[in-house]
């Protein structure tokens, strides 16, 4: 039995070099302590005592630092360490995935005679190995810092330690290596003097702009087609990208990416989408390096290069492809894990041609110049080729215009390649100035036509921080460090949010405005294992060694477990290898997957239920049925879009589409509705039959007016950073919105010109809300922002409680609570009704499933047992009811194959059936009871799918039904001939008289008085009294209080209502 192991353990012992002196003895002296234990993220967190635990591969050093010699001086072999490592651990007992070592026992220390513990790379030739040898000439004395804790196991040399340690040892060498080279020297000469960091830590603003290093960016999809692998061709432009490629100057394409040697720096740079330049060591045949921020891997093997990005588990290729070009590597293929591959080819080192995995081609037109001109869509037989976009550029290469295939331009204009101008094809334009010169400059100023998106940026590099002023004047200050990570927000108001990053670039830690924390968990390959939230709670996730999600474990201890495909033993081909094939939910139910020999998704089985999946040729999915050959069909064009969708039932459903792929038309039926667009994806017109409706846009795409057919107008009104202002309805009423210095809205008037305000904490959340009359209600949170108490001006209270997970555990107010738990999946299985007053158990409702998840059993506390069956498509098919003192009560269902109900079968013989058309439609209702039938009901639909007359089957009436322009139903004629009106207004004020002119409504939709009631509110527009007397207040909104001296009391009659402060209704008096 041994002590534990910790660091400060003394360890004393002879090492053997051999030096120029004739002695090769040497005395080591030092004690346990391996800096790497106390790295943020990665080091050590087990204690014995208060110190760092002492694992196998923990290190020691030498008192003195390096080695002296008993008798004169040497000179030291460049394979001489200075330092110890445990080796030997516990045979069973582990402390963070290593055995546990214990005092007084042996010790490595370094040796010239030994095995290798650590290895170095070379210092000119990265490959060619150091290793550092160690031997067990030393030991630790057994002294005990705190109460004893030792070890029962015998301790063992940890050979697999070992092997892990070479692999760390070379790849902290590796890190060191390129920090002594200089790895920016590679990007500097293949990306320009700065290379930046990955959008996704970018903090962007405006129209857009980095506002850390000023750099302007411009991106786009120009066309995509959707499928197993879309082709999407996208670009982007930045002010601080110098590369000129297919599409001009600064400008990247997804599709012009590369690799490139740089033998000299021995260093190879890989080009990606962003247009960032990677930095890799070289590498040679059979080698591959890791880039943990960026979740890729490089390898090389049969002359060609090959990332393979562990995220969305994408292998691209790079091959030479032109003579000339000695150390570049050309992108040549796209493939994911099912094997599916976009290929590019080229010619004399231009791309050419894509080609992706449904067969699609689109062709790179150059026209003699450099840079793309156009991109075209091939047809089968080149005869109906469709050009998809086209460019223009400037003598400088800039690209100045972008013409989409409905012939639309996006014109663009430059000062010595840096974008000062952009009008897009709607026609307004936006413009941006310009501090310094070249990749450099930082914009300084930006807007819009009318001001929009306007915003001045102030720099101050050296200090660490910019100050940034929109359009409305309000003032944010950025903190960032020298690799332009953002670490802190600070607003007009003084808010700050913090943020803090590993070595890596992953968020650590953030900080909202309260001061409220969340962390960050990663593996060794940056795969997130964990999320602590400012409650304490937290969720763990595990990946497996090819970095796929295997186990999900929430706050609560649940576990998700995810299984894949894996290869067959033999090496003979599995359908799917790689790809998901089940996933195991913590209460045990398990969904699968299987896949076709294309690697295509076949089938999805919950129990005994099995969906099944089809593909065309161009892999587009075309149906999917279940085991009763129910399901849905698809059809498609050569572009991947859906023309057609058809359902078992024969309902079918048609789509149309422009030359960018938005849909024009859609019929469903005898119903077509069409649509028009803007010069983007914003629809301008829908219009059905002879009913339309039309919408403006602002130039950021949001809503601006919507006219109805009836001529009347929705209108919304935005301040200058596209933030909602005001709405005004149909009436001209206006519903309007104040925000505070952080644009958040602080106080609100509605149509009825009653106000509120809102007192919001520094993380922004709403924490103290005041109303008319001097009524008010206060809002507390708990750590994660969830609401756990109101309390309102009236005295009373409202409190709810959560579990770990965030769901509502229990609420509660003045009138009574209800409680709720929950199994593992999720579902409630106990809920308590209870009148709070003390002694009241109150009711308790329990819920049973079945492994399904379906409710089979609600049993209450009163007696009552409600009891459910399913068929094996998972539909209800039987309800029984018993208990509570009442008659038992059965309801049986049959439904057809597209699981409609078509009967019912009722307790006492009356039985209720149905007729439905293609589209699900209820077009025949019958009950019978003994034979009679005692319910006969025929429905007839228009063809914008609303009902349009009953007939009764029995005594032949006929009701039929009349809607607006707008398809709100207006009126029904009864089959004695009455009419019923509901005749909304152009703000949806709804009347009964054919002429409107029945009852008054007041601002906001407040009814004032109909035929028969008047109607009087309070402060808060609530409806305190309804009563026949007229003309009892003057005010324009029926409004009445106390406070005012305008209060109506109660007199026979009437109607008078009484509310709680949160709103819901406390009394009526009759």
């Amino acid at each position: 039995m041994n002590l534990v192991d910790t660091h400060l353990t003394p360890i004393l012992g002879i090492d053997i070099h051999f030096t120029t002196s004739w002695n090769p003895f040497h005395p080591f002296i030092g004690f346990v302590m391996d800096p790497m234990d106390y790295v943020p993220f990665i080091g050590a967190t087990v204690n014995v005592n208060g110190f760092k635990r002492g694992v196998s591969d923990t290190q020691g050093i030498i008192i003195p630092l390096v080695h002296f010699p008993i008798v004169g001086a040497f000179i030291m072999a460049p394979i001489i360490g200075h330092d110890s490592m445990n080796f030997f651990g516990a045979e069973r007992v582990y402390a963070e995935g290593s055995r546990l070592s214990g005092k007084g026992y042996f010790v490595m220390t370094c040796n010239d005679i030994g095995i290798p513990l650590t290895i170095q790379p070379g210092h000119k030739k990265f490959w060619h190995l150091i290793p550092t040898i160690y031997a067990p000439t030393s030991y630790s004395l057994p002294i005990s810092y705190g109460a004893p804790v030792n070890i029962g196991d015998p301790l063992v040399p940890d050979w697999a330690g070992m092997l892990k340690g070479l692999a760390m040892s070379f790849g902290f060498g590796a890190i060191m290596h390129f920090a002594r080279k200089g790895m920016n020297k590679l990007l500097k000469k293949i990306a320009g003097k700065d290379n930046r960091i990955s959008k996704k830590l970018c903090e962007m603003g405006f129209e857009p702009i980095n506002l850390v290093n000023g750099s302007v960016l411009y991106e786009g999809t120009d066309f995509a087609f959707q499928g197993i692998m879309p082709l999407e061709w996208r670009r982007e432009w930045s002010s601080d990208n110098d590369y000129v490629g297919i599409l001009g100057h600064g400008c990247q394409n997804n599709y012009d990416l590369d690799v490139i040697l740089d033998p000299e720096e021995d260093a190879i740079g890989v080009r990606i989408e962003d247009g960032r330049v990677l930095g890799f060591p070289m590498l040679d045949e059979g080698e591959e390096a890791y880039i943990r921020s960026e979740h890729l891997t490089l390898r090389r093997e049969n002359g060609v290069f090959e990332t393979y990005d562990h995220k969305s588990r994408i292998t691209k290729t790079f091959e030479r492809v032109y003579a000339a070009e000695t150390d570049r590597w050309r992108l040549t293929s796209i493939r994911n894990v099912s094997g599916h591959t976009t290929q590019l080819q080229y010619e004399a080192g231009k791309l050419q041609e894509i080609s992706d995995a449904a067969g699609r081609k689109i062709r790179l037109e150059y026209d003699g110049y450099s840079e793309v001109r156009r991109v075209v869509l091939l047809s089968a037989d080149e005869r109906e080729n469709e050009t998809l976009v086209e460019y223009s550029y400037n003598k400088a290469g800039d690209m100045i215009g972008v013409t989409d295939a409905m012939g639309k331009t996006t014109h663009i204009e430059y000062e010595n390649h840096l974008m000062t101008s952009k009008t897009d094809r709607d026609g307004q334009t936006f413009y941006w100035e310009y501090q310094g010169e070249g990749k450099k400059a930082r914009c300084i100023h930006t807007w819009g036509e009318g001001g929009y998106q306007e915003g001045w940026i102030e720099y101050h590099p050296e200090e660490g921080y910019n100050v940034v002023v929109n359009g409305e004047n309000e003032k944010t200050i950025y903190r960032y460090t020298p690799e332009q990570l953002v670490t802190s927000v600070e607003d007009e108001l003084g808010v700050h949010e913090r943020y803090e990053y590993t070595e890596y670039n992953e968020v650590y830690r953030e900080w909202d405005g309260e001061g409220r924390m969340t962390g960050y968990c990663y593996d060794e390959r940056g795969n997130l294992t964990g999320v602590v939230h400012p409650d304490g709670t937290e969720e763990t996730r595990a990946y497996d060694e090819e970095d796929r999600l295997i186990t999900e474990t929430d706050a609560l201890g649940n576990r998700r477990v995810l299984v894949y495909h894996e290869p067959s033993q033999d090496g003979t081909p599995v359908n799917g290898e790689g790809q998901l094939s089940a996933v195991i939910e913590a209460d045990d139910r398990a969904t699968f997957f299987e896949y076709d020999t294309r690697g295509l998704l076949s089938s999805v089985s919950l129990d005994d239920r099995t969906v099944h999946l089809e593909y065309n040729e161009q892999n587009n999915l075309v149906s999917v049925k279940n085991e009763k050959g129910v399901g849905t069909q698809w059809n498609y064009d050569h572009k991947g879009n859906v023309l057609s969708v058809l359902t078992s039932a024969g309902a079918r459903q048609t789509f149309r589409y422009d030359r960018l792929n938005r849909v024009t038309s859609i019929t469903t039926g005898k119903r077509t509705t069409n649509l028009r667009y803007n010069s983007y994806e914003d629809v301008v017109e829908a219009s059905e039959g002879f009913h339309r409706v039309k919408y403006k846009y602002s130039p950021m795409g949001d809503i601006l007016q919507r006219e109805g057919e009836d001529g009347s107008v929705l209108r919304f009104a935005y301040d200058r950073m596209d933030r909602l202002r005001m709405l005004t309805n149909e009436h001209g009423e206006e519903y309007t919105f104040d925000r505070n210095l952080r644009g958040e809205i602080v106080g609100e008037t509605g149509f009825d010109r009653m106000h509120s305000r809102y007192m919001r904490d520094r993380s922004g959340r709403v924490i103290r809300e005041e109303r008319a009359g001097g009524r008010w209600t206060e809002y507390e949170y708990d750590q994660r922002g969830r609401l756990t108490r109101s309390s309102f001006s009236d005295g009373t209270i409202e409190a709810f409680s959560y579990d770990a997970l965030g769901r509502l555990t229990e609420a509660r107010n003045a009138t009574g609570s209800v409680s709720m738990e929950y199994d593992e999946g999720g579902r409630v299985v106990k809920e308590c009704f209870s009148g709070g007053l003390p002694g009241d158990k109150g009711t308790t409702v329990e819920n049973i499933y079945d492994d399904l998840g379906n409710r089979i059993e609600t049993r209450t506390s009163l007696g009552s047992v409600v009891q459910n069956s399913f068929d094996e498509d998972g539909l209800l098919s039987r309800v029984t009811a018993s208990g509570g003192g009442g008659e038992n009560w059965e309801e049986k269902i049959v439904r057809d194959s597209e699981g409609l109900k078509i009967e019912k079968i009722f307790s006492g013989g009356i039985r209720m059936i149905r007729t439905y058309d293609a589209y699900g439609n209820v077009i025949s209702q019958k009950s019978r009871s003994f034979r009679q039938d005692g319910y006969d009901r025929r429905y007839a639909w228009n063809a914008s799918g609303r009902l349009q007359s009953v007939i009764d089957g029995i005594t032949g009436g006929r009701t039929t039904y009349a809607y607006d322009a707008v398809g709100s139903l207006m009126s029904a004629r009864y089959e004695d001939g009455t009419d019923d009106y509901r005749m909304p207004d152009a703000a949806g004020n709804v009347f009964r008289s054919r002429d409107r002119r029945d009852r008054k409504y007041g601002k906001g939709g407040r009814i004032l008085h109909d035929r028969h009631y008047d109607y009087l509110y309070d402060v808060e527009g609530n409806l305190i009294l309804k009563t026949p007397r007229r003309g009892l207040t003057q005010h324009p909104n029926h409004e009445v209080s106390e406070e005012s001296g305008t209060h109506i009391a109660w007199q026979t009659g009437d109607y008078a209502y009484e509310w709680y402060g949160n709103g819901m209704l406390k009394e009526v008096r009759l």
